[in-house]
């Protein structure tokens, strides 16, 4: 366990000693020097792998993983720290967010702060997102403010920061708090919002319009939502059905844009992971030209093993295009759980496809997670109250993240050195299609064929019938005597 200072290294200098394989894949445990502090948050550098974690009074320090050095660049204050992240234009800046309210950039090599921003309202932002190609954050504040009638009420921010002006450059006011928020793809173009009872809505970032709703499977019961996290966004660029020279669309080949631009996951209350898909690239081009919504689905149902309850948060690691469209999942529960799962069998294939989900570490018998890791409840801020949740309690960068616990330790592990660690590593996981409520869609299409043929033939069947009803009338009027019925009355 490696107690914070001023300075110093922070990884075994020989692992064969350490043999951090046979504790989770954990490489380096980190703690405050400092009696009665505690390490709160959490950061990695998606481009360099450094990364930087902070205590309860505001102090934030830098890691090296090149150089296995660390110092720290951001002193004690008065304030603590609500959530930061990483510029991923600037490699060397931090935005770190405080309960004050305010929101400071800070360059870690110079060690001082080069921008300082304010929310809307100047509430404590409480989640950071950071655009993944230019110098734009998206942050969410949470506070109180005054109605038309002059009654204080809860009020719920989401501000897009343009750090280059050192203004917030739009504000979109919400209805309801909201569990987390991710950009879902490479370039930035759209970022999803998960609200806790409404779901998840893909905004564009361009104009913070709706890209795509996402209504919930009525045949599913629909769960308290509580982790969002990009799963793919690799897309492939297909060619337009639309042919220019003839002026006439084309039928798509069988490998012609099958392929979803978007995949994210969600998970609720109710012990399960559900993969979102999205149409593909050319259908969100043309939505996004015309500014039209679309509409994404649920494309599998992975049920989390029995220990894991709740899904607190989730992070996806690696890059799957390298790695044989292998994804890798960790998942962070409410009781404390940490697994490491792999998907195989979903990146760069076709819409519904389900795929194979292995558990391939098991990190439930970690110290750090025997207690409750610090999740929806937040219990490890001290200035929180109950029920507040903040970003940068699991983060990572490759196959390595960092985890921060309830206890102020935070566990920087290897995800390749914990394969085959715990009691449910190899476990498949179960995954399946949506349930699909055919019968209730069946009498819907039947019900609603019916009424509609009924409008539109309701004018052929009156004349109908009232050409049948006269044609029989004047049969039976003109009908001839039976001329051997005749003869037989007439012989008796």
């Amino acid at each position: 366990m490696i107690g914070l200072r001023g300075s110093g290294s922070f990884l075994p200098e020989d692992a064969t000693v350490a043999r951090p394989e046979l504790h989770g894949g954990v490489v380096s445990t980190l703690c405050s020097s400092q009696q009665g502090r505690t390490l709160t948050f959490v950061t990695f550098n998606s481009k360099t792998g450094n990364f930087a974690v902070s205590d309860d009074h505001g102090q934030i320090f830098n890691f090296d993983m090149s150089s296995n050095k660390y110092q720290i660049i951001r002193l004690a204050g008065t304030s603590p720290v609500t959530c930061m992240e990483f510029l991923h234009s600037k490699l060397n800046y931090i935005a770190v967010a405080y309960e004050a309210g305010n929101l400071i950039v800070i360059d870690a090599v110079a060690r001082k702060s080069v921008a300082s921003l304010h929310a809307t309202g100047n509430k404590p932002i409480r989640l950071l997102r950071c655009h993944p190609r230019h110098s734009m954050l998206l942050g969410y504040s949470e506070g109180v403010s005054y109605n038309d009638q002059n009654n204080l009420v809860k009020s719920y921010t989401l501000d897009i920061f343009d750090l280059k002006n050192s203004c917030v450059l739009r504000t979109m006011d919400l209805k309801e708090s909201l569990v987390d928020v991710k950009f879902l793809d490479s370039e930035g173009k759209y970022f999803g919002v998960l609200f806790e009872k409404r779901g998840v809505v893909v905004y564009r970032s361009r104009d913070c319009s709706v890209a795509l709703t996402c209504p919930f499977p009525d045949s599913e019961r629909m769960p308290a939502w509580t982790a969002l996290c990009a799963f793919t966004f690799n897309g492939k660029a297909i060619k337009s059905p639309f042919n220019d020279e003839t002026g006439e669309w084309e039928n798509l080949d069988e490998d012609d844009g099958v392929e979803p631009q978007l995949r994210f996951l969600t998970a609720g209350d109710n012990s399960m992971i559900y993969m979102w898909e999205s149409p593909n690239v050319y259908e969100m081009n043309i939505a996004e030209k015309h500014n039209f919504q679309s509409c994404a689905i649920v494309g599998a149902v992975v049920d989390l093993p029995v220990n894991m309850q709740t899904a607190a948060f989730m992070e996806v690691l690696g890059d799957a295009a390298s790695n044989g469209n292998l994804c890798r999942l960790v998942v962070t529960s409410t009781t404390g759980t940490t697994a490491v799962i792999d998907a195989q069998g979903v990146a760069g294939e076709a819409s519904g496809t389900v795929g194979i989900w292995t558990m391939v570490s098991d990190l439930a018998k970690m110290p750090a997670a025997a207690r409750k890791i610090t999740g929806i409840d937040m219990s490890n801020a001290s200035t929180e109250k109950q029920g507040t949740r903040l970003g940068g309690i699991l983060s990572g960068s490759g196959y390595i993240f960092g985890l921060t616990s309830h206890d102020g330790v935070i566990r920087v592990i290897d995800s390749d050195l914990s394969m085959g660690y715990g009691h449910h590593a190899g476990l498949i996981l179960m995954s399946r299609e949506p349930h699909a409520d055919l019968l209730r869609v069946r009498k819907y299409m039947y019900m609603h064929t019916r009424i509609c043929m009924c409008i539109l033939c309701a004018p052929l069947s009156l004349s109908f019938f009232l050409s049948f009803f006269l044609f029989l009338s004047f049969s039976l009027s003109h009908t001839p005597t039976n001329p051997t019925l005749h003869h037989y009355h007439h012989y008796h």
